[in-house]
């Protein structure tokens, strides 16, 4: 699979799991209660941010979950993780999960001009990112999209057209680049 292809589908994707842990966070965070603390949001959020995140929280007035980034959001599900066990029964792996993505997501914030990883270590982002989607219950539409993704690294051919486009598709992607209008 073509390198920019690559990157953008892993984009798409990564803003995809912010989406869906942003939202899971939403339905179980508030129903925690830490020592009387009816303020699940300072308690659960604001107090187990780096100070660097809690910087930007304040600078940009930042009061929900779904306007945090993927890190922010991933440190609050891991240092919430056994209360969060305590509202309701989570599988082990999930913490897992949770911790493989920050680096996962660390990959792919931090890509250099040439290329985000090698293609095992591309899969593996990819495996991960599944086994995420399939506990937080994403869309069938996106789980597929990732699967093709997968194959097409695996087997490493260039995608088709379709498939790329659904994987990348969001207003902003609504019309074809150059390089899909010439059907390359």
């Amino acid at each position: 699979m073509d390198t920019e292809r690559t990157v953008l589908a892993m984009n798409k994707f990564l803003r995809e799991a912010t989406r869906l842990l942003a939202a899971w966070l939403a339905e179980k965070l508030p129903k925690i209660r830490l020592m009387g603390s009816e303020n699940w949001w300072k308690a659960c959020v604001l107090d187990v941010l780096t100070q660097g995140q809690q910087t930007i929280i304040r600078q940009k007035a930042i009061d929900s979950l779904e306007e945090l980034d993927l890190a922010a959001l991933l440190r609050v599900a891991t240092k919430n993780w056994y209360q969060l066990c305590g509202v309701g029964w989570l599988p082990r792996e999930l913490l897992d999960i949770f911790r493989n993505m920050m680096g996962v997501r660390n990959n792919w914030a931090h890509t250099g001009v040439d290329i985000a990883a090698g293609k095992d270590q591309t899969l593996a982002d990819l495996a991960c990112l599944e086994r995420l989607f399939t506990l937080l219950r994403a869309k069938r539409e996106m789980l597929e999209s990732l699967h093709q993704v997968r194959q097409e690294v695996t087997s490493g051919v260039e995608p088709r057209a379709q498939v790329v486009r659904a994987a990348l598709s969001s207003s902003e992607q609504s019309k074809p680049t150059a390089a899909f209008a010439r059907g390359t």
